[in-house]
């Protein structure tokens, strides 16, 4: 799904539920980036998952300037759904917030250490969390948060919740970028809260669709305790 943000950027984000997926959807849109890259710069790629999915990811995506993040053991989905049939998916309405830090070097363990007082903290019912969790680009010191919410109110509780965690994390690293993406109408509530940070907002493309979150024609799985591999297999 694209979103659109300030001075001509646009964010494409997919996820997939393997390795594999990723590389046949790259086949399948190779036409397409081909013509995006006539028009606009490839500014940066980046891929989040376990390390051997990664792995798999590299000598395709390491041409085109990809870094790779290895998702943290915390991660967890909220509000997965499988779909019943691939024909059935619903408009993404969900907010996203994503958080990089860049941490100086000999520091990494300590940020890490940060992390269960983030879990700690989360109440994903009353936050509408779909998800949450950390991914750690380990070669380049870097870490993002990568995080959505069925609305903008879930997103706003959300920060206050792990604001002391957060607070944490900006005495011992850098926040190098801060990004919302979702409907414009939700953006305009949470401007307010996150521009002093520096944050960009993204308004997302009126098309984009989610094919794990939904209702009606959707089998809703939730779970705390369950990780994405525990959902798709």
């Amino acid at each position: 799904e694209d979103a659109f943000g300030p001075c001509g950027k646009v964010v494409c984000k997919v996820a997939f539920k393997d390795a594999a997926g990723v590389l046949k959807h790259m086949d399948n849109v190779n036409a397409y980036l081909n013509t995006a890259a006539t028009i606009g710069n490839l500014v940066s790629m980046e891929a989040l998952g376990p390390d051997a999915e990664l792995k798999k990811l590299k000598p395709k995506l390491m041409e085109l300037g990809a870094k790779f993040y290895t998702l943290d053991s915390g991660c967890k989905l909220y509000g997965a759904c499988i779909p019943k049939a691939w024909n059935k998916r619903a408009i993404d309405t969900s907010v996203t917030l994503r958080n990089k830090f860049k941490v100086p070097e000999g520091k990494l363990d300590e940020f890490v250490a940060i992390f269960p007082e983030f879990y700690g903290s989360i109440r994903p019912e009353t936050e509408a969390m779909l998800n949450f969790g950390f991914a750690v680009d380990k070669e380049n010191g870097f870490v993002v948060s990568h995080e959505s919410y069925k609305d903008v109110a879930g997103l706003l509780l959300h920060l206050e919740n792990v604001d002391g965690a957060f607070k944490k994390a900006l005495e011992i690293a850098t926040l190098e970028s801060m990004e919302v993406h979702g409907p414009v109408n939700e953006l305009c509530h949470v401007k307010s809260a996150l521009s002093p940070h520096g944050c960009q907002f993204f308004g997302t493309d009126p098309n984009c669709k989610t094919w794990t979150w939904a209702g009606g024609d959707l089998s809703v799985i939730q779970d705390k305790d369950m990780s994405a591999s525990d959902i798709f297999q």
